[in-house]
């Protein structure tokens, strides 16, 4: 079950890391606010 928990927890982090994090280059936007503001 600790591996298991160990996966979920990752899979969280490589969610928040990718889709959520505040990012500099990107104007202090999220990745998703930031491809969101262009994609129109």
């Amino acid at each position: 079950m600790i591996r298991k928990q160990a996966v979920e927890e990752i899979k969280k982090y490589v969610h928040w890391y990718n889709n959520e994090r505040i990012q500099k280059k990107f104007g202090y936007l999220s990745p998703i606010q930031y491809r969101l503001k262009f994609s129109n």
